[in-house]
């Protein structure tokens, strides 16, 4: 044999010693009969996330209104953008998602402005209102409904609410900005 295919086969060997050494390993870990040392951190080899399959879907807030209050049927009873400190500011919304595998899964929350800027409410830190749906369709319509109070004492204006609607399943993520008026 000549010396060129000779270390070609040396090389061919070496690799497939190296794979099937790798591939006994591993098998014995999967089979539990070694295990990786404790406090070894254990690294997820391949990260899937970056794939682009099976995320798409959209999430949307077509709906939304103030109302002096919301019935159980979701119908917004006398709606309104003025309300006087210390009303309950009630609010109704419709949410359209795309399902993933069968599911919804909405987290609400939101923020509410002062008319100088100032948060006077922040909800966004406590993930205020989780809802969950099992579904056989593609796109499901929710309503949902929430209120705060606007406590006295602040100041008369116009005030902002940042409503913020995310799906962890899709990964998806809405704002919508709406104002009303203190007096």
């Amino acid at each position: 044999m000549n010396r060129k295919g000779k270390l070609e086969l040396e090389i061919m060997i070496f690799l497939i010693l190296l794979l099937g050494v790798s591939a006994l390993i591993f098998g014995l870990i999967h089979f539990g009969i070694i295990s990786v040392r404790p406090g070894v951190e254990q690294v997820l080899v391949l990260n899937t996330e970056f794939l682009p399959l099976g995320r798409g879907g959209s999430l949307a807030i077509p709906q939304f209104q103030f109302c002096n209050w919301v019935d159980q049927s979701y119908r917004c009873l006398n709606p309104q953008n003025s309300f006087n400190f210390g009303d309950q500011v009630h609010f109704m919304l419709m949410v359209e998602s795309s399902t993933y595998q069968g599911g919804v899964k909405l987290i609400e929350n939101y923020q509410v402005l002062s008319p100088s800027g100032k948060v006077v409410l922040d909800a966004e830190t406590k993930n205020d209102f989780n809802f969950e749906l099992n579904s056989k369709k593609d796109t499901e319509k929710i309503y949902l409904q929430d209120y705060f109070i606007i406590n006295p004492g602040g100041e008369a204006g116009t005030y902002t609410l940042n409503l913020i609607m995310y799906n962890p399943l899709l990964d998806k993520k809405v704002t919508l900005t709406k104002n009303f008026e203190v007096r």
